[in-house]
């Protein structure tokens, strides 16, 4: 898979400034080793593009972070709420919905991914 068949699929990675080809070369070669063939069959293809849509907005969290000169790379979890005022925030844990998906659970791509890597996990099913 190249950069722009990627971004075809997930259009809001279409800036290149904000995605360099680079950095999704990097996510797309590690997807590639991590993920093997014989046991992703048919699904391999989604798993490499939500693995790296995760990882990447990962990325641009911690470079978001970095320029606000906040450390990068730290996570918190997904903002549930907030106020001005006292400046209070609050994050939602999803860990009832996702057990044990670490990481997964910081993004919709995560998210995503965490429910196909259960079905690789299982074996075959019936319906």
């Amino acid at each position: 898979m190249t950069p722009a068949e990627f971004r075809a699929i997930f259009p809001e990675f279409a800036s290149a400034v904000y995605y360099p080809d680079q950095q999704i070369n990097f996510w797309l070669d590690l997807a590639d080793k991590l993920l093997r063939v014989d046991k992703w069959k048919t699904l391999r293809e989604s798993g490499i593009t939500l693995y790296v849509a995760h990882n990447l907005t990962l990325e641009r969290q911690a470079l978001l972070a970095g320029a606000g000169g906040r450390p990068p790379g730290l996570g918190s979890g997904i903002v549930a709420s907030k106020s001005v005022g006292g400046a209070s925030v609050s994050y939602q844990s999803l860990q009832s919905s996702f057990n044990n998906a670490g990481s997964w659970v910081l993004t919709l791509y995560g998210m995503r991914m965490w429910n196909l890597i259960q079905i690789v996990g299982m074996g075959g099913m019936q319906l």
